[in-house]
């Protein structure tokens, strides 16, 4: 993944979010993922991820690095 440094978005109405993000964002994390099927067509995923990523000389990241996903899988 690559994206502008500093990483701006813009909304209608809002102030525009700045993060520089030069040299913050190193290449550690994990992911520990669980596939469940219910069926031989459809299953239940669960995955957990992180990554030891830090967004200012404070080094604190204003969202949180961790994301828990849950979803449906169908075979068709």
């Amino acid at each position: 993944m690559s994206w502008n440094d500093p990483l701006t978005f813009s909304a209608p109405g809002q102030p525009t979010f700045v993060l520089k993000t030069e040299n913050e964002f190193p290449a550690v994390g994990f992911v520990l993922g669980l596939d469940w099927w219910l069926t031989e067509r459809g299953g239940l995923n669960f995955a957990f991820r992180y990554i030891d990523a830090d967004a200012d000389v404070s080094h604190n990241l204003p969202v949180d690095p961790t994301f828990v996903t849950i979803g449906y899988t169908w075979s068709f």
